[in-house]
């Protein structure tokens, strides 16, 4: 593991398990996710079990590597800090996790992101709310969380997804306790308004790579 103790912001997760939990809201995406599908911070693959079975996850935590391998889940592990170890147009579609609030450089990911989708395919980003109610009444963004790097409002990544070449095709969010109303929730889902993201704890973008 010798690359990755030269790189602080890696060696913090190199002996952390991850959270095994998966976002409610996870359904809304879903859908978008077709084909051979990248995994960036797979954790302990919560997501990655849910995806098709050619499907490879990476992951710089030695803890989630084992429990993924256990689980019979083609992973890598390596520091994405560095890189994608892909080739260009590899997967039909990349999927990324709270991830890109805790690396070095959100943009590099996501041009790491764009060169090995396939043209079409779909880049599924979960990031969480630094400014929102929620995080007002419940707990501090950066002081809750001692890993998180940037806080990255809706405006921002879309400005970034954009800088990249990605065309953002979808939005939706986490809202507290609505989402045990479906009902009330789609609603919320269907307005998709960048206001939304005030009353979220995390939004999730869809962008699409071009033909």
């Amino acid at each position: 593991m010798d690359k990755h103790t030269k790189d602080k912001t890696a060696l913090q997760y190199i002996y952390r398990k991850a959270p095994s939990s998966v976002t409610p809201t996870f359904c809304y995406v879903q859908p978008y996710i077709v084909g051979r599908t990248l995994d960036i911070g797979m954790g302990v693959g919560k997501y990655l079990e849910k995806f098709p079975d050619d499907s490879i996850g990476i992951d710089v935590s030695e803890v989630n590597i084992r429990i993924a391998k256990e689980k019979g889940l083609n992973v890598v592990q390596a520091d994405i800090n560095e890189g994608l170890p892909f080739s260009d147009s590899s997967f039909q579609a990349v999927f990324c996790s709270h991830v890109i609030e805790h690396v070095d450089s959100p943009l590099n990911l996501l041009r790491e992101a764009n060169r090995v989708l396939k043209p079409g395919g779909n880049l599924i980003l979960a990031i969480p709310v630094e400014k929102t109610i929620v995080r007002l009444i419940r707990e501090d963004y950066f002081k809750g969380h001692r890993t998180h790097l940037y806080g990255l409002s809706v405006e921002c990544t879309e400005r970034l997804l954009e800088e990249v070449g990605l065309q953002v095709i979808a939005r939706y969010y986490n809202f507290p306790i609505l989402n045990r109303i479906p009902f009330i929730d789609r609603i919320l889902q269907s307005i998709s308004s960048k206001h939304c993201q005030y009353i979220s704890t995390m939004y999730w973008i869809v962008a699409r790579k071009g033909n």
